[in-house]
């Protein structure tokens, strides 16, 4: 009994130590998919954010509108960030956790949903695109670190994927997450 008690008592100190890491801005990005055990699509609710132009280091963008974006695809490349933005905001407003699967796009409207497919593995994940960049020569979309776990690149840094964008998806999250919570 005294065992248990022991062992219920460890396991529930280690838990709390590994959320409260978890939650600091500069926590480190988690290594493989054995920790993954906590990992959740991000589910925060932002803001819609659509057509509409902006700057970032003397380049110009334009995001793209529900109504125009169709069916999109694209080849490119994938990198991923972590700790540096863990806490911060992203461009619609949900806060950044590095431990949560979301990307970066520099024109899908936000938010979004896209199948990301790594072209070297064959790994492919749905993912929820709420925050703008990667604003690096020629990347098409940064993801979290759990997202790049899963994808099987986080120790490279960078990898060749297919973006689609699935509209189905996306209308029922803008439906159901945003036009219901005004």
């Amino acid at each position: 009994m005294i065992w248990r008690l022991l062992l219920a008592t460890l396991l529930l100190n280690y838990f709390f130590i590994n959320i409260c890491y978890a939650q600091q801005s500069n926590a480190p990005c988690i290594k493989n998919a054995k920790q993954l055990n906590k990992i959740e699509h991000n589910k925060d609710i932002g803001r819609i954010i659509q057509a509409r132009k902006y700057k970032v280091k003397g380049r110009f963008y334009q995001s793209k509108s529900y109504n125009q974006i169709g069916k999109y695809q694209e080849i490119g490349l994938a990198s991923w960030y972590g700790k540096q933005n863990h806490g911060k905001q992203t461009a619609n407003g949900e806060i950044f956790n590095q431990y949560k699967i979301s990307a970066a796009h520099k024109t899908l409207p936000l938010p979004s949903i896209v199948k990301v497919e790594n072209l070297t593995n064959g790994k492919s994940l749905i993912v929820k695109v709420n925050d703008r960049g990667p604003f690096s020569y020629k990347r098409s979309i940064d993801l979290s670190c759990a997202a790049a776990i899963l994808l099987g690149f986080k120790e490279k840094g960078i990898t060749k994927v297919k973006i689609t964008y699935m509209p189905t998806m996306t209308k029922k999250l803008v439906k159901t997450k945003y036009l219901t919570h005004k």
